[in-house]
């Protein structure tokens, strides 16, 4: 006849077992913490990363038309349907959460539209205020959905300084820290349960790249990815003592969905 185990071992037994998993929990959460504070001192400093108060990039590039597919036919040697895109503008205003972004778009497979491939008169303006997703349509703002918000969101934070910005917030929670060749990689959650996963270089502690997913209306649910590179530190001299230090958070070039140049111009402080 088989016998259970006495109710106290049993007891004592899932006691200790709750135990080691809270306590190989709260190591993670301790390690991803070090990591984002490595991330911030690799991005000038913690107090820096904190005062940064407004974001704007600007740029030009190239987006991959994917409605009703990516090529003008089904023929596998189709020329993808690309999208000019000669001016836009992102500005994101981190002390109050909201975004603004500004573009204009020209297609360079038309449909036989004139305007299409003109572009609008005005530039296409998408707006995010917390948690509030709207545009300014003829003058008047046209609130847009949950998912246009969240969607809006994450682009927010596809930013190295956003990114690690709002991973030093104390409400957000990070975990699941593991490694992936020369990259460590902690998934972080927001406090509005949004999701990603941020890289962070193993020899100089920067963001590499930030990744999440997205629901696609032809795709279904599609991972995108920011990846960052070519860091350059921006140096000045001192008068008082005369020795080059870091005055400004280094800037860096960003390279997503875009072809083209796209690089952070100015932070405010």
């Amino acid at each position: 006849m088989k016998k259970s185990l006495p109710l106290t071992l049993l007891f004592l037994v899932t006691s200790v077992a709750a135990s080691m998993a809270y306590a190989s929990i709260q190591q993670q959460t301790q390690a991803a913490v070090r990591l984002i504070d490595g991330a911030a001192e690799a991005l000038g400093g913690r107090e820096r990363i904190l005062a940064v108060k407004t974001i704007v990039l600007e740029g030009y590039g190239e987006t991959a038309y994917m409605n009703g597919g990516g090529n003008i036919s089904a023929s596998p040697d189709a020329p993808q349907k690309w999208v000019s895109i000669p001016e836009y503008e992102k500005t994101i205003d981190l002390e109050h959460r909201r975004m603004r972004v500004r573009q204009r778009n020209h297609q360079n497979f038309v449909f036989a539209s004139a305007a299409g491939y003109l572009g609008p008169a005005d530039l296409n303006t998408v707006y995010l205020d917390g948690q509030i997703a709207y545009n300014v349509i003829g003058g008047r703002a046209v609130r847009g959905t949950e998912a246009a918000a969240r969607a809006r969101r994450l682009d927010m934070l596809n930013n190295p300084v956003a990114i690690v910005r709002i991973a030093l917030d104390p409400s957000t929670k990070l975990n699941n820290l593991r490694r992936q060749g020369n990259v460590q990689l902690a998934d972080v959650v927001t406090a509005t349960d949004d999701r990603l996963t941020l890289a962070i270089d193993n020899v100089s502690h920067l963001p590499v790249w930030v990744s999440w997913m997205e629901r696609n209306e032809n795709l279904g649910d599609v991972t995108l990815r920011t990846t960052y590179t070519g860091y350059l530190s921006l140096q000045g001299d001192s008068p008082a003592d005369g020795v080059q230090h870091h005055n400004r958070l280094p800037e860096y070039h960003r390279h997503q969905d875009l072809r083209g140049k796209i690089h952070d111009r100015r932070f405010d402080r």
